[in-house]
């Protein structure tokens, strides 16, 4: 009888599939259960903070979901777009501005590692791309 190992069950790219769909379903409740959080996370010059910040819960909860449709790509680019808009704005501001305003005590490391982090994250999901559509 043969055992399939883990590697033999399940792909790299369900893999991270599975830690994107967490990360944003996790994030995009998030969004709805600590609004404040995340609107303070906002450059204060942003009008409707609050509105945003329910708009891109409900992308975030969307997104997760799409990840395992047929609409896989169109999902990971739109991921993509909102954390080259959205995740290097505001975390470049969080640099700008020298601190993170949910958070004051973080570092200057903690800020560069977020900011640096975006670009880890878009390169792996543009790695998630079905290849042959």
């Amino acid at each position: 009888m043969y055992l399939k190992t883990f590697q033999d069950m399940v792909t790299k790219q369900q893999v991270g599939l599975g830690f994107f769909t967490f990360a944003f379903v996790g994030l995009g409740i998030t969004h709805f259960y600590m609004p404040a959080f995340f609107v303070e996370m906002m450059p204060p010059f942003l009008p409707m903070r609050e509105v945003a910040n329910l708009l891109a819960g409900a992308s975030e909860l969307v997104l997760g979901i799409a990840l395992w449709t047929k609409y896989r790509n169109q999902a990971i680019y739109v991921a993509i777009a909102m954390l080259v808009v959205f995740g290097l704005a505001i975390h470049g501001w969080h640099l700008w501005i020298g601190k993170f305003p949910p958070l004051p005590t973080a570092s200057v490391s903690f800020l560069w590692v977020r900011f640096l982090m975006q670009f880890v994250l878009i390169y792996a999901l543009w790695n998630l791309r079905d290849k042959k559509n």
